[in-house]
C-alpha cells in the first residue's frame, strides 16, 4: 500500500511538472515569431550563375516556425526559384527525412540575368502574415560576353572591344590576350564603353580588359573581365623579307636595309648581322621602311631584326616604345646576306711632323672617310697623348705627344664618317712619332698663383696633355710640409662624377721628386692624393722614376661639376727642365 501510494503521488507530479514545463515553452520557443530571417540578406551573384538563400520565421530566441513563404516584386534582372525538396525537419521516430510544404526552414536560389541592383521580398503564408523581409541583388558579370568587333584580323589590324549594357571602362584600361605580340591601344569613347586597339600577329583566345566597373555600383571595386568571344591573327612575317643595297662591302660602307610587308623601322628598332651588333646610322623616307646601317668588320651572316614594327604601328619615325612594337624577340630576314664586311688594316694617317718638340702640338689628319668622336684617343707608342681640339668636320685632331712615348701611332674610338656608333680602334698606316728635345711647348705665367691658375678642360671622354717648363718656385700650403714649391691649375669636373686617370712626366733626373695632387679649390686640404713620387705622404703611389700615375675608379670619383686644383709639387732639391701631366677619361 505505501508502495502504490508513493508510485501515485510520484506519478502526480511528474504530470504536474510536464504541465509546467509544456507551459513555459510554448511562451518562450512557440510564439511572438516576428522576424522574417533570410541568410543572407544581400546576394552577390554573376550572370547566369546562383546564389542560396536559406528562409526562416522566427522569434527572439531565434527559433523558426513552421510556415510557407510567398515570394513578390522579384526584379526584372533575377530570378527566384523555390527548392521543394530541401529538408530541414528531420523525424527521429521514424528514422529518415521527412519532405514536408511547410519547414521551420525553406531554401530558394537566385539566378542572375541582367547586371545591375534588384531585390524581391518574402512573406509567411502562416503562423504570422504581417511580417516579411527584402533580399537585395547585385547581379554582377561573368564576362563581357560578345565584345569585340572581329574574330580573326591580320597583324596591324584595328579591333575594338565593347563593353555590354551596365558595365564600363576606365580611360587607363588595359588590353591584353593570353598569346601572341602586344596591342596597342589607339582610341577610347568618351563614354568609357568602347576601346579601339591595333593588334599584332599569333593571337588565339579571348581579350583580357582590366578595370572594368559598374555604374550603378560605385563602391565595388573595378574587375578584370574576358570577353566571351574569342579573336585569332596571323602571324607576323619571319623571317622578314628585306632587300639590301650591297651584299659586301668594306667596313665604313653604309649600306640601305629595306623591310617589305608592310614592316617599319623606329628609333629603338636594332639591327645584326649574325651575332655581331650594326650600327643603325639613319632611318630614311616618310614611311620608314628602309635604314642606312654599318655592320660591323667581320659580319657574315643573315640580317636580323629587334623593335620592328608594321605601318599601323610606326606611321612615323616617331613611335618608339615597346608597346609599339610587334617584335617579341629577334626576327631574321629572308636570306640576305651582307656577305662579307671586311676589316680595314690601318687608316690612311698624315702628321704635320714627326719630330715634334717636347710639349709641341702634331697636327693628325685621317683618310679613308674616318672621323675623330669625343671619345677618341691618340696613342704614339703605346703611350696615349692629349687631345686638344679636333676639325669642324672632325677629319682632323690636334695633339700633344707624351715625351716619354715614341714609336708607332694608333688610335682608339675612331668612325666611320655618319656612323658614330660605328667605332673601331685601328692603326695608322705605318706613322711614328719621335718627340725629340729641347722643351718646345708653353710657359704658363698663371700657374704660380691658385687664385689665377688657367682652367684645364677636357672634352667628352678623351685626354688631355698640360705641358709646362715653368720652375715650381712658388711656396705651397703648409699642408705639403715645409719647404715644398707648387704651381696650380684648375680643373672642373664634368656633370656626372667622373672617373678618371692622372699621370706626371717630367724629364729624367735624380734629384727632383715631383708629385702631382688634385685639391680642393681652396687650396685648403687634398681633395685626392694623386700622384707623388717618394715620400710618406697620403695618395703615395710609389716612384716610377719620371713618370707617375694614379687612377681614380668608381670608388674614389671627383664631385660633378665641381672645381679643383691640379697641384705639382716638387719636394725638390731641383726645378724640373719640363713637366707634362695627363688627364684621362675612360
Amino acid at each position: 500500500m505505501k508502495h502504490m501510494a508513493w508510485g501515485a503521488v510520484a506519478l502526480l507530479g511528474a504530470a504536474s511538472l510536464a504541465g509546467c514545463y509544456s507551459y513555459a515553452s510554448d511562451a518562450v520557443n512557440n510564439h511572438n515569431f516576428n522576424t522574417v530571417q533570410a541568410t543572407p540578406n544581400f546576394s552577390v551573384v554573376k550572370v547566369g550563375d546562383s546564389d542560396q538563400v536559406i528562409v526562416r520565421l522566427v522569434n527572439d530566441n531565434n527559433n523558426g516556425a513552421t510556415t510557407s513563404y510567398t515570394i513578390s516584386n522579384v526584379g526584372s534582372g533575377i530570378a527566384v526559384h523555390y527548392v521543394a525538396t530541401y529538408r530541414p525537419i528531420y523525424d527521429a521516430g521514424s528514422d529518415t527525412l521527412v519532405n514536408t510544404t511547410d519547414k521551420n526552414a525553406q531554401e530558394y536560389y537566385i539566378v542572375g540575368q541582367a547586371l545591375g541592383r534588384y531585390s524581391f521580398k518574402i512573406t509567411p503564408t502562416s503562423v504570422n502574415t504581417g511580417v516579411s523581409a527584402t533580399v537585395n541583388v547585385l547581379v554582377e558579370p561573368k564576362t563581357l560576353f560578345t565584345a569585340l568587333n572581329k574574330h580573326t584580323a591580320a597583324p596591324g589590324d584595328t579591333v575594338t572591344v565593347t563593353a555590354p549594357a551596365g558595365l564600363v571602362f576606365s580611360q587607363a584600361s588595359a588590353v591584353t590576350f593570353a598569346s601572341g605580340t602586344p596591342v596597342t591601344i589607339v582610341g577610347r569613347s568618351a563614354d568609357s564603353s568602347a576601346i579601339t586597339f591595333i593588334v599584332g600577329g599569333n593571337i588565339t583566345g579571348p581579350a583580357s580588359v582590366t578595370l572594368v566597373s559598374q555604374p550603378t555600383a560605385p563602391n565595388v571595386a573595378p574587375v578584370t573581365l574576358a570577353t566571351g568571344d574569342s579573336l585569332v591573327t596571323t602571324p607576323i612575317p619571319n623571317p622578314v623579307p628585306v632587300t639590301v643595297s650591297l651584299t659586301s662591302a668594306d667596313f665604313g660602307t653604309p649600306i640601305t636595309v629595306t623591310l617589305n610587308g608592310g614592316l617599319r623601322f623606329l628609333r629603338n628598332s636594332t639591327v645584326s648581322v649574325g651575332q655581331l651588333p650594326a650600327t643603325l646610322a639613319q632611318i630614311i623616307g616618310p614611311d620608314s621602311t628602309s635604314a642606312i646601317i654599318f655592320p660591323a668588320p667581320g659580319s657574315n651572316d643573315s640580317i636580323a631584326f629587334t623593335n620592328i614594327a608594321l605601318s599601323a604601328y610606326a606611321p612615323a619615325p616617331a613611335r618608339k616604345t615597346a608597346a609599339d612594337t610587334i617584335s617579341a624577340g629577334a626576327f631574321a630576314s629572308k636570306g640576305d646576306k651582307v656577305l662579307h664586311v671586311a676589316a680595314p688594316a690601318n687608316v690612311p694617317t698624315t702628321l704635320s711632323t714627326a719630330t715634334p718638340g717636347i710639349g709641341a702640338p702634331v697636327t693628325v689628319a685621317l683618310g679613308g672617310g674616318f672621323r675623330f668622336l669625343n671619345s677618341s684617343h691618340i696613342f704614339v707608342g703605346g703611350i696615349e697623348g692629349g687631345i686638344q681640339s679636333v676639325s669642324a668636320d672632325s677629319s682632323t685632331a690636334t695633339f700633344v705627344p707624351m715625351a716619354n712615348g715614341s714609336g708607332a701611332v694608333t688610335f682608339t674610338n675612331i668612325a666611320p664618317s655618319g656612323a658614330p656608333k660605328a667605332t673601331i680602334a685601328l692603326p695608322s698606316d705605318g706613322k711614328t712619332i719621335t718627340p725629340t728635345g729641347p722643351y718646345a711647348g708653353p710657359t704658363d705665367p698663371n700657374s704660380s698663383s691658385p687664385t689665377a691658375a688657367s682652367t684645364v678642360t677636357v672634352t667628352g671622354t678623351r685626354s688631355t696633355v698640360i705641358s709646362d717648363n715653368g720652375a715650381p718656385t712658388t711656396s705651397c700650403s703648409a699642408i705639403y710640409g715645409s719647404g715644398a714649391t707648387c704651381r696650380y691649375y684648375k680643373y672642373v669636373s664634368q656633370s656626372t662624377s667622373t672617373s678618371m686617370s692622372v699621370n706626371i712626366n717630367w724629364n729624367a733626373s735624380t734629384t727632383t721628386d715631383l708629385a702631382l695632387y688634385i685639391d680642393n679649390a681652396a687650396n685648403t686640404g687634398c681633395a685626392f692624393g694623386a700622384a707623388d713620387g717618394a715620400g710618406p705622404v697620403a695618395g703615395n703611389v710609389g716612384y716610377a722614376g719620371p713618370t707617375v700615375t694614379c687612377n681614380f675608379s668608381a670608388t674614389a670619383k671627383l664631385a660633378a661639376s665641381t672645381t679643383y686644383l691640379l697641384t705639382v709639387v716638387n719636394f725638390g732639391p731641383a726645378n724640373p727642365a719640363w713637366y707634362q701631366v695627363r688627364i684621362s677619361q675612360p
